[in-house]
């Protein structure tokens, strides 16, 4: 997983051996051709984010029955201060997590595919095998007018190289 300091083009070894120029380009392609699908990062963040949360408010007086038991009384205030970090916050951090791993999943996928990636951005019908006339591909299932320069598509995406 990549650092925040970090930019994302460095997080991939896929992308580790190509100048920084290309390896944007392809990011920039796999982001425009809607590989990433940020519903689903969020979805999947909320969901580990609540199933911490539920977990810790369901067990989390049991864990603090069975500490009492184990080492002796433990200060309310203490246990309070805990219990606000162990329950929200964390669960937000671990759902922030599991989100950023489920997209840099998302986009591993897409680099190893390569050009058969190139897709419509509407529609998502496959591009390869077209050629880029002024500086833009039209999609033949729906007639969507693909910029090239701007989805970061060149002729060796579309030729299938």
């Amino acid at each position: 997983m990549r650092l925040c300091t970090s930019k994302l083009v460095h997080a991939f070894p896929e992308l580790a051996l190509l100048p920084e120029a290309e390896g944007e380009r392809m990011l920039r392609r796999v982001r425009r051709c809607r590989h990433i699908r940020p519903l689903v990062c969020v979805l999947a963040g909320i969901a580990v984010a609540g199933a911490w949360i539920a977990l810790a408010f369901a067990f989390g007086p049991t864990v603090w029955l069975w500490a009492d038991d184990a080492v002796g009384p433990i200060h309310p205030a203490f246990s309070r201060v805990v219990s606000l970090f162990a329950g929200p916050y964390f669960g937000c951090f671990l759902g922030g997590v599991v989100g950023l791993c489920v997209r840099d999943g998302q986009i591993r996928r897409a680099l190893r595919l390569g050009p058969r990636a190139v897709r419509c951005p509407r529609c998502r019908y496959g591009l390869t095998g077209l050629r880029v006339e002024c500086g833009g591909v039209t999609c033949p299932e729906c007639g969507h007018a693909v910029d090239a320069e701007r989805d970061g598509i060149c002729d060796e995406d579309l030729a299938g190289v």
